[in-house]
């Protein structure tokens, strides 16, 4: 016993001594090998940047001899003369390592070199640097052995002399400079102090290939050279070796420090030495101690191991001496703590007994909560046990379903609130959890339908959850009322109907106003020709014409531009609702086109023996508006003006100041006048009045809505003021001045001069090109007619024409593309191309024709006398006179 313990003491301090020591050990070892790796990178980074300095100083240098007028003249006229002088900047180049200067012409060949001799070592052969085949890239190049010496190629680019006012990038490039310098570096003394008499230096490229170790070639190191860092690695020969990388900026190079591991390590190893032999020391004085100190522990345990009995038979105020200061000490201590730990369970028992009875009362007063909550919640809260029978019923709930708690309790739910419909499906899903507990329902949100004391029902969301406890489960459902969001969601989904029958509405609006818009322009193209045809035959044009003929011939000019102002109208109703309607403004004389108005409308006053004056404020005589859109409202007011005006009266047209931007137009009539009762269905789309004298003219109902819908488009307002019997006054207030779209603009085209070329008509419509050639050849013209644009193109290359009249939209090959193809044609670029189309154009339709039109002419806009108007604008005013000096 005294043996075995010493030993087993012994074996103990070995097992912890042991580890510490290798622990220590390899501590040690990782602190030198850490501080080995910065003294390696410390030394590739201070090698790296002596090499950058030097190799940007000499860079420097290079790139100023590059820049020298005598280099640069050289480079640029290589002659006799100047080989000198570029010889000599060549030469001070030579110093240091530098072995080879070269220049280069920019198409890669050498027009100057000057080598610098080695110094020559007695018995050793000197190296000899062969010329390079073709110049390097500018900037530093990797390094390259000739020999046992490694050597390295600089190039700097040689730009010729800005011109004054240049910008120097814009240089052009006549050549290079090449240095050919061999790779030296003599590393301060410092450095092999830092690094050891052992350690390895090399420089090398960053890619792999030649690397020196200053004095010789010698082999790539066998790391990732390309990044900065330390890195240990085993060598070919098993030593493991340390060594670090600094890539030098700017350049393909790297430094390369290594020494071996063992050289960094070996203080550690002595250290490790030093430890065990410290070890072994301790080891034995601790044994014999311990073979000492047994002795002394054997009498005072065996006394121990009888006061341990006694406390085993019950005594537990039975103490051992506990004073001494060892671990026999620490044992007593540790008995008489045992007996102490006796009277504290005691006492920690009785602590938990009143834990318990305070448990008991939070218990309650959390149920005392739990109750609170449930007679105040909101939503109905109800409880049944396994048999079906309610256990719970909260205030909420007798008011919901109009039962009071004391009457419920302990009667069967389904009986109560459950609908006679489901109640068997209650029972069994009830059943059914109660015995496999398992349900659908549980944990869920269901929508179901309940039933009040007084048998209606109401649709309510029940939320179900069980409750366990030491007996069968019980569950407890909230029931919310939702009967109103029930309303909410039934108004939700007539505003969601509502909603999509108002886009179907509109979907159908859009279709309508698309079908309006084709169908108008299907209606105005033989409208068009009808017009034209009338009136050249009207003004005796095609051969001597009946009086009586000629005043059918003017009804029929008459109720041909009536019905081609309502398709109007109707087209402009359809853009106006679908967004489309556009405006171009421009300087407009509003007294001109006051008489143009009036004029048209002179036969239909005369014919009712009518007065029409007109008054135009020369303050509001020239404005910027859109000429078409303005003649349409006065022609509007001023026809339906003269239409319920009896025969003798008069009509009044004035035209005044409104506001510091704006003017009226008033439209007065002694006409019968509106009642009061109907001013508000004057401006309403497709409503008529129904009394009076409105009754006998029938019409769309659409002027009035148009005029409104065009004045309110332009920034504007309508106004009417009526008495029966006494007349009305229909006023428009616009804008003095409208906003110009570019798109509107159309490129001049240079006029041409007068000659005999044909005018080129280009149209699908066969009624519209007869209608063409004939009234162009009244004019003294010779018109060439082509219902498709490819022969068209074939006529104009055989015969370049003095301008091109076209319509844009043709099958095949339409307008746009036929202009793009003309403007190709040889004569074809500067030829005046006019375009006649029945369709009004968008924006993005006239911004195409923009730079390739010479003018836009629409032949709804005018017919025949609006062509005209725009030939004499781009042919001589001689060439377009018309054979009897009058106009079409």
């Amino acid at each position: 016993m005294r043996l075995r313990l010493p030993l087993l003491i012994s074996a103990l301090l070995v097992a912890v001594v042991a580890p510490f020591l290798w622990a220590a050990y390899r501590q040690v070892e990782a602190t030198l090998v850490r501080a080995g790796g910065e003294r390696a990178r410390g030394a590739a980074d201070q090698v790296a940047n002596l090499v950058e300095r030097s190799s940007r100083a000499g860079l420097e240098g290079l790139r100023r001899v590059a820049a020298d007028p005598d280099v640069r003249r050289y480079v640029q006229n290589p002659t006799d003369a100047g080989r000198d002088a570029a010889r000599a900047r060549m030469a001070s180049l030579a110093q240091g390592g530098v072995r080879r200067v070269e220049l280069w012409s920019a198409a890669g060949s050498r027009l100057l070199d000057v080598s610098v001799p080695e110094a020559t070592v007695p018995g050793v052969a000197p190296v000899v640097f062969p010329p390079s085949t073709r110049p390097p890239a500018v900037g530093f190049n990797a390094l390259q052995a000739a020999g046992n010496a490694v050597f390295t190629d600089t190039a700097a680019e040689i730009s010729a002399e800005p011109s004054p006012g240049s910008h120097a990038a814009a240089s052009a490039r006549l050549g290079y400079l090449v240095v050919r310098s061999t790779l030296s570096v003599n590393p301060p003394g410092a450095l092999g102090r830092l690094v050891g008499g052992d350690a390895v230096i090399a420089i090398g490229n960053t890619a792999g290939g030649t690397w020196t170790d200053l004095s010789r070639i010698v082999t790539a190191p066998a790391v990732d050279v390309t990044r900065n860092g330390v890195t240990e690695y085993r060598a070919a020969d098993g030593e493991r070796r340390l060594g670090a990388v600094s890539t030098i900026r700017g350049t393909p190079w790297a430094v390369w420090v290594e020494f071996p591991r063992s050289i960094i390590v070996s203080p550690a190893r002595a250290f490790l030495r030093r430890m065990i032999v410290v070890a072994v020391i301790f080891v034995a004085v601790g044994s014999l101690l311990v073979a000492n100190v047994s002795i002394r522990i054997t009498k005072p345990i065996h006394e121990l191991a009888q006061a341990a009995d006694e406390i085993a038979a019950g005594d537990y105020s039975r103490r051992v001496n506990a004073l001494r200061r060892d671990e026999i000490g620490r044992l007593g201590r540790a008995f008489n703590a045992m007996a102490a730990d006796v009277k504290d369970t005691h006492q920690q028992l009785e602590a938990r007994v009143l834990e318990r009875t305070h448990a008991i009362e939070a218990l309650r007063a959390s149920e005392a909560l739990y109750r609170t909550i449930v007679e105040v919640a909101l939503d109905c809260i109800i409880t049944i046990d396994a048999t079906g029978r309610v256990v719970e019923f909260n205030p909420a709930a007798e008011k919901t379903f109009g039962y009071r708690k004391g009457d419920v309790v302990g009667r069967e739910l389904a009986e109560l609130i459950v609908p006679p419909a489901h109640r068997d499906a209650h029972r069994k899903g009830l059943a059914r959890y109660i015995g496999t507990g398992e349900s659908s329902l549980i944990g869920q949100r269901i929508e179901m339908t309940a039933m009040r004391s007084d048998g209606t029902q109401l649709p309510v969301e029940l939320a179900l959850s069980a409750v366990h406890s030491d007996g069968p489960p019980m569950v407890t459902g909230v029931a919310r009322d939702i009967t109103e969001r029930r309303r909410l969601e039934d108004v939700r989904l007539k505003i969601q109907a509502m909603e999509e029958q108002n886009h179907r509405m509109l979907e159908a609006s859009r279709l309508k106003n698309e079908f309006l818009a084709n169908m108008s322009h299907e209606l105005r193209t033989p409208l068009n020709a009808i017009i034209g045809f009338a009136e050249l035959m009207h003004r005796g044009r095609v051969g001597p014409v009946s009086a009586r003929h000629t005043e059918y011939l003017g009804d029929i000019l008459t109720s041909s531009k009536h019905l081609l102002q309502l398709i109007n109208d109707v087209l402009d109703l359809a853009k106006v609702e679908s967004g489309r309607m556009e405006f171009r403004p421009e300087p407009v004389d509003l007294a001109k086109l006051v008489n143009e108005v009036r004029d048209t409308l002179r036969g239909l006053a005369a014919s009712q023996s009518l007065r029409v004056e007109t008054e135009v404020d020369p303050d509001v005589s020239a404005v910027v508006v859109d000429p078409a859109r303005v003649r349409q409202i006065l022609y509007n007011y001023l026809s339906n003006a003269i239409k319920f005006t009896p025969a003798g009266g008069r009509v009044w047209v004035r035209i005044t100041p409104e506001e510091p931007d704006m003017f009226r137009i008033d439209v007065e009539d002694t006409g019968v006048g509106i009642p009061a009762g109907d001013l508000g269905k004057l401006f309403v789309e497709f409503q008529q009045l129904d009394a009076g004298t409105a009754k006998e003219h029938q019409g769309t109902g659409l002027g009035l809505a148009v005029t409104r819908r065009l004045v309110e488009a332009q920034a504007g307002r309508v106004a009417v003021q009526s008495m029966p019997g006494k007349g009305s006054t229909f006023s428009a207030i616009l804008p003095r001045r409208m906003t110009m779209d570019p798109a509107d603009e159309v490129s001049p085209v240079i006029r041409p001069s007068a000659d005999n070329r044909p005018i080129l008509v280009v149209d699908d419509d066969p009624s519209t090109l007869k209608l063409a050639d004939l009234a162009l050849r009244e004019l003294g013209h010779r018109p060439v007619c082509k219902d498709n644009a490819v022969d068209a193109l074939l006529a104009a290359e055989a015969h370049p024409p003095a301008v091109v009249i076209v319509d844009l939209f043709m099958p095949h090959v339409d307008g746009f593309e036929f202009i793009s193809r003309l403007r190709a044609c040889p004569g074809g670029r500067d030829v005046p191309v006019l375009v006649w189309t029945v369709k009004d154009l968008d924006a993005a339709e006239r911004r195409r024709l923009q730079a390739s039109a010479a003018a836009i002419v629409s032949k709804s806009a005018g017919g025949l006398q609006a062509l005209v108007k725009e030939l004499g604008r781009l042919l001589p005013a001689a060439s377009l006179a018309p054979k009897g000096g009058d106009d079409l």
